[in-house]
C-alpha cells in the first residue's frame, strides 16, 4: 500500500495517526481528512511530569484565574494554550472546538507535520479514484487505505443523569479520567443521599464546550469537597493525586493552605464568568442551550 488516508480529526483520527507515525510509516503516504480542527488537553512529558519544582495548585490556581476573566469561549482556549493546559493538532488552522482527549506537546509537533491533510468539509462519498467532500472531489491513487474515525460521541446536548430509579448509567465525571470517574459514581451511589443529590455529585462531563465541560468539572468538585465523606473518600482514592493531595490538606490542617485558599477565593468568579460564557455560546449557536 502506498498511500493511507485517516478520516476524522479528532481524538480517534489522532490516534490513528500518531500509530501509524509510530509504526514508521512516512508522513508523506498519510491523508488526513479533518473537516475541522480541535483543542485537546496537554498531556505533560515525562520529564516536565516529574518536575517536583512546579506547585500544582497554583497551576490550577492560574487556570481559575483564566476562566474568570476570559472574555468569549475562544479567548478562554488562548488564555489555557499559554498556561499549557490545551494545545492544538495544527499550526496555521484556528481550532473551532474542544475534544476531550490528552495530547503531549511532542505529539502535537509531529501530528502537525502531516503534509496532505485535505480540509474540504464532510466526506459524503468514496470510490475507486477518490472522495466527494461537501466542498470538492480529491482524486486518491489506486487502493488507498482508508481508516474511518469519522464517529463523534459529542453530539448529545443533553446528557442522561448518572443516577435513575432503575439503573447508573456510566459517565465522566471528572473531564478526561474514566476510571476516577467509576469509582466517584460507586462512592456516590454507596451514600445515602437521595437520587437527585446523587446526581447533583455526579453531573456528566460531556460535550465539545469548553466553558460547559470546565463548569460542570469545578461544580462536581466544590460538591465533593463540601461533603464530608466524599472528601475522606477522595483523601484515599489514589487514582487521582490531586484531589487526593487537597481531601488529605483540607482534612489535616487547622488553616487553610495559602495556595489552597488562592484557589477557594478565585473559584466563585470563574463559575460566574463561566456561565456567562456558555449564555454567549447559546446566542450563537441555540442548539446548545
Amino acid at each position: 500500500l502506498n498511500t493511507i488516508c485517516v478520516l476524522g480529526g479528532g481524538r480517534s483520527g489522532t490516534d490513528a495517526v500518531l500509530r501509524l507515525l509510530c509504526l514508521g510509516v512516512a508522513a508523506q503516504r498519510i491523508h488526513w481528512v479533518k473537516s475541522r480542527d480541535p483543542w485537546m488537553l496537554s498531556s505533560p512529558s515525562k520529564q516536565a511530569s516529574v518536575d517536583e519544582s512546579i506547585n500544582p495548585f497554583l497551576v490550577q490556581h492560574e487556570g481559575l484565574k483564566a476562566m474568570a476573566h476570559a472574555h468569549s469561549a475562544h479567548d478562554l482556549s488562548l488564555r489555557l494554550e499559554r498556561l499549557g493546559v490545551l494545545v492544538r493538532t495544527s499550526k496555521n488552522h484556528p481550532p473551532t472546538y474542544f475534544s476531550a482527549h490528552f495530547l503531549t506537546p511532542e505529539d502535537a509537533q509531529r501530528i502537525q507535520q502531516i503534509p496532505k491533510t485535505i480540509r474540504k468539509g464532510h466526506l459524503h462519498s468514496i470510490s475507486e479514484i477518490g472522495m466527494i467532500l461537501s466542498r470538492g472531489v480529491v482524486p486518491m491513487p489506486p487502493q488507498t487505505l482508508y481508516i474511518d474515525c469519522t464517529g463523534s460521541r459529542t453530539q448529545w446536548h443533553h446528557p442522561t443523569p448518572v443516577f435513575n430509579s432503575d439503573r447508573i448509567e456510566l459517565a465522566e465525571v471528572r473531564l478526561c479520567h474514566p476510571s476516577f470517574s467509576a469509582t466517584m459514581i460507586a462512592a456516590v451511589e454507596l451514600s445515602n443521599m437521595s437520587i437527585e443529590e446523587k446526581n447533583a455529585h455526579c453531573a456528566p462531563v460531556t460535550g465539545s464546550s469548553l466553558p460547559d465541560l470546565m463548569l460542570t468539572s469545578l461544580l462536581n468538585h466544590h460538591a465533593w469537597f463540601y461533603h464530608d465523606d466524599l472528601r475522606d473518600w477522595l483523601e484515599s482514592c489514589r487514582l487521582d493525586q490531586l484531589l487526593s493531595v487537597s481531601a488529605k490538606r483540607l482534612n489535616t490542617c487547622s488553616k487553610i493552605p495559602a495556595d489552597l485558599s488562592l484557589i477557594r477565593s478565585t473559584l466563585p468568579r470563574a463559575i460566574v464568568n463561566l456561565e456567562s460564557l456558555i449564555e454567549q455560546e447559546s446566542a450563537v449557536d441555540p442548539l446548545r442551550a
